[in-house]
């Protein structure tokens, strides 16, 4: 993030980009926004929806699908027909991790552990050593 500020009506989600959806217009005067749906990885995965408005949209272009992100919102909450809407305006975005280098990780192969050398088993021609174990 570039020394953003948070404000006490702020909130930071984590989580991965699980969907960036087009330009929308809407308004009287044709306002644009894109939505980027997170998915958070905590005990309880949660899928979370972020508007980018106004110049935060330009943060939309370097990120993909299955990018690890942080974004910072501002929490906007309003009244409309008795009823209470929630919205989070996004203004800020930290990449944790391309989604590409998360899939080469989970496709790469795994390395095991070399094997122990093998013991060759004793010889009926060799007398046995006794090792005074009482077992």
């Amino acid at each position: 993030m570039n020394d953003t500020k948070v404000h006490d009506n702020d909130a930071i989600i984590c989580g991965r980009v699980a969907e960036i959806g087009p330009v929308a217009l809407y308004g009287v005067n044709g306002k644009s926004k894109r939505v980027v749906v997170l998915e958070t990885a905590s005990k309880w995965p949660q899928t979370i929806p972020t508007e980018f408005h106004g110049k935060a949209q330009d943060l939309v272009a370097e990120l993909a699908v299955d990018d690890v992100v942080q974004v910072l919102c501002h929490v906007n909450g309003r009244r409309w027909n008795d009823k209470v809407f929630l919205t989070l305006f996004a203004y800020d975005v930290n990449l944790l991790a391309h989604g590409k280098q998360m899939q080469a990780q989970a496709a790469a192969p795994k390395q095991d552990t070399p094997a122990a050398p093998a013991v060759p088993p004793a010889s009926q021609d060799t007398p046995q050593e006794d090792d005074q174990l009482p077992f």
